[in-house]
């Protein structure tokens, strides 16, 4: 009995190669209106889904990219929710892996989907230079498929990377503090060495050499560890009025509990600011716990994950041959910057 593109084919009353050619769209043959109208008729009567490894091997594409994460989280989620949107639009399927900040897992994940053969891959790296040197680095990237680092990059400008605008926003974010009368200025920092982690320190830096304030960047670079904690509780105690910017607010989660035990109040006894969307378990929570610990809104600095997914997928899916590297920086959205 009859199976498949030989059945459709039977049924239309066309050979096998016609119904080939119009289901993988194959411009370079004449077929009247009719009989590919009556072809796609009987494929979707059928309810017939081609193979994707037999038009792999016919197209030499398989129709997956891969994309490696250095960690899983809130952001991650939904840049990883946005690209699967946008390249599926395009007939790609897309398969996620996480190094979880490990950078010999990252390179051994980007041989394991290059050997899955996947059509091109995405890579938030956790590259800092240390493990593995950039020249080691760089061998172990394929050479023969499209290769793109998203909101990361390597120190090496034939890359091609997408990122946000982290040094001009880190910049501009360290003037708040004086607007607002602090002008004691401390970084709170993640302790990883990710070049685009790097990019807003050295904004923040910029930024508090031009506003003036009272900031040194070894000494006042606070890191969320127990230590660093201690310090950062000890310093709300004190009231000095100081603008603490965080790297990521992905930390925040754990020291609002010392803010409140402090009796400090963001607004009047210490100011806050900085990067990237908190993830809280229980939002509602906050809006009693901690209502007397805000007398102003947080200002802060959002990626813009849609216009981050739109450049990667644009990039991706151009058919074309790109010969120079693709360096992007996508402007970030500040929220509440005019409170």
């Amino acid at each position: 009995m009859s199976s498949g593109i030989t059945l459709i084919a039977e049924k239309a009353e066309v050979s096998i190669s016609a119904v080939s050619k119009v289901l993988n769209n194959y411009s370079g043959f004449s077929i009247s209106e009719k009989k590919r109208r009556r072809i796609l008729q009987i494929v979707k009567k059928l309810g017939y889904q081609a193979n994707p490894a037999a038009r792999g091997l016919k197209s030499g594409k398989s129709g997956t990219m891969g994309i490696i994460l250095h960690s899983v989280n809130f952001f991650s989620a939904k840049l990883i929710s946005s690209l699967e949107k946008l390249l599926s639009a395009g007939n790609y399927s897309l398969l996620v892996s996480c190094s979880h900040c490990d950078i010999k897992k990252e390179t051994e994940l980007i041989s394991q989907l290059n050997r899955r053969l996947c059509d091109a891959l995405l890579i938030v790296s956790c590259f800092s230079g240390t493990g593995i040197s950039l020249a080691s680095y760089k061998k172990i990237i394929p050479e023969n498929k499209r290769i793109l680092f998203l909101d990361s990059d390597l120190p090496d400008h034939t890359i091609n990377s997408i990122t946000s605008e982290n040094t001009q926003g880190a910049f501009i974010a360290a003037g708040l503090g004086k607007k607002a009368g602090f002008l004691k200025y401390k970084y709170i920092a993640s302790g990883l060495g990710m070049s685009v982690l790097k990019e807003r320190f050295d904004g923040f830096c910029r930024g508090a050499r031009d506003a003036a304030a009272e900031f040194h960047p070894e000494k006042d670079r606070i890191k969320t560890d127990s230590a660093g904690l201690s310090d950062f509780f000890s310093l709300l105690q004190k009231r000095k009025k100081i603008f603490f910017f965080f790297e990521s607010f992905e930390s925040l989660p754990e020291l609002l509990p010392l803010i409140k035990q402090s009796k400090a109040v963001h607004g009047r006894d210490f100011f806050l600011s900085g990067f990237d969307e908190p993830y809280f378990e229980n939002p509602f929570e906050l809006l009693s716990v901690y209502r007397e610990s805000f007398a102003r809104p947080v200002p802060w600095l959002k990626q813009n994950i849609s216009s981050l997914s739109q450049a990667a997928a644009d990039y991706l899916l151009q058919e074309q041959e790109i010969k120079t590297p693709v360096r992007i920086k996508i402007p970030l959205n500040f929220i509440n910057f005019k409170e």
